[in-house]
C-alpha cells in the first residue's frame, strides 16, 4: 500500500474541488438546455394546436366555396366553346368575302366583256371639279387724288350691284362687311369685294345729300369688279355730290384712262 503525503492529500482535493465546480456549471447548463428545450416544446405545440385550427378553418372555407370553384370551370369550358365558335365563324366570314369578291370580279368581267361585244363606246370622262370662281357685284369704281373717297361710276347691267336697284351711280363706298374703307387703296377694297360666287357681301354707301349711310347685302357673281386709276381731277368741294365731268369725244364720256379689270 502506497503512503499518501499531505501534499498529494492537498492536490486531490483541489483537482476534486475543481472537478466539481466543472460538474456543476455543466449541471447548470444541462438544466438550462432543459428549460429551453421544455419551452421549445411548448411553443411546438401551441404552433400545432394553431395549425390544426387553421387547417380546419381552410378546409370549411374549401368546402364552402367549393360550388363557386365548379361554376368558374363550368363558365371557363363555356368561353372556351364560344370562342371556338367565334374563330369558326371568323372563317366561314373570310370565306364568304373571298367568295363575294370573286363574284364582283367576274361580273364586272362579264359586263365589259359584253360591252365590248356590243361595241358600246367608253363613258365620257368626268370632268374634274373646278376651283370656286372669284366674283364681284359687277360695280365700276373709281378714286380722285386727294380724297378718301370712293365712286361708284358704273353699274355693270344684269349684275348683282345693278340688279338690286339701290346702288346709284355717284354714290361714295364706305365700308365692306363692316369695314370702313374710307382713304383705302383701291386695289385692296376691291380684293375684300371680291369672293367665291354666290358668297354674300355687305356694302355700305354714302348719298349725296344724305347724312346716313345705308347697306345692301349681295350676292358675288357675275363679272369681277371693275375698276378705273386713279385721278387728280379736281371735284367739287361737297362730300357725296356729283363726280368730275367726264370729258365727252366722240359722243361718249371718256374718263382719260383705259377701264382695267381687277
Amino acid at each position: 500500500m502506497l503512503k499518501q503525503t499531505k501534499a498529494d492529500y492537498d492536490k486531490d482535493e483541489q483537482e476534486l474541488a475543481e472537478d466539481k465546480k466543472t460538474f456543476a456549471s455543466k449541471d447548470a447548463k444541462i438544466e438550462d438546455m432543459a428549460d429551453q428545450i421544455a419551452n421549445l416544446k411548448k411553443q411546438i405545440d401551441s404552433l400545432m394546436t394553431d395549425n390544426k385550427r387553421l387547417q380546419t378553418e381552410l378546409d370549411g372555407v374549401r368546402k364552402e366555396h367549393a360550388p363557386c370553384a365548379d361554376l368558374i370551370a363550368s363558365l371557363r369550358k363555356q368561353i372556351a366553346s364560344l370562342e371556338a365558335i367565334m374563330d369558326a365563324l371568323k372563317k366561314k366570314i373570310t370565306d364568304l368575302e373571298e367568295e363575294n369578291q370573286k363574284l364582283q370580279t367576274q361580273e364586272k368581267m362579264e359586263k365589259v366583256e359584253k360591252r365590248v361585244r356590243l361595241g358600246a363606246a367608253a363613258p365620257a370622262p368626268v370632268p374634274p371639279p373646278q376651283a370656286p370662281r372669284i366674283c364681284g357685284v359687277g360695280m365700276l369704281l373709281q378714286a380722285h387724288e386727294g380724297y378718301d373717297e370712293l365712286w361708284v361710276t358704273k353699274l355693270v347691267p344684269g349684275h348683282p350691284a345693278a340688279l338690286c336697284g339701290q346702288i346709284m351711280v355717284q354714290d361714295v363706298l364706305c365700308a365692306v362687311d363692316g369695314t370702313p374703307v374710307l382713304g383705302w387703296d383701291l386695289d385692296a377694297v376691291c380684293d375684300i369685294i371680291k369672293g367665291e360666287e354666290g358668297t354674300p357681301v355687305v356694302l355700305e354707301f354714302l348719298r349725296g345729300g344724305h347724312s346716313v349711310p345705308y347697306k345692301i347685302t349681295l350676292q358675288r357673281g357675275g363679272d369681277q369688279l371693275w375698276k378705273l386709276p386713279k385721278t387728280n381731277t379736281p371735284r367739287g368741294d361737297q362730300r357725296g355730290g356729283s363726280m368730275p365731268p367726264p370729258v365727252v369725244r366722240g359722243g361718249a364720256p371718256d374718263y382719260g384712262f383705259s377701264v382695267m379689270r381687277h
